[in-house]
């Protein structure tokens, strides 16, 4: 589920092995989150890259 800043919702449908890219403009306007679930349906893997400018 995506969900920008002014209330607008998305939902993306990602398979299995999915990458999801956010950068820019979208990174700064869009939440993300997963939907809850009553219980796990596997392993999940979440990876997050950032660049840092030092000074």
């Amino acid at each position: 589920m995506l969900r920008h800043v002014n209330g607008e919702r998305r939902q993306l449908l990602l398979t299995h092995g999915s990458l999801l890219v956010m950068a820019g403009e979208m990174q700064h306007h869009w939440q993300h989150a997963l939907p809850k679930m009553a219980a796990s349906e596997g392993e999940r893997i979440n990876l997050t890259f950032r660049l840092l400018n030092k000074r």
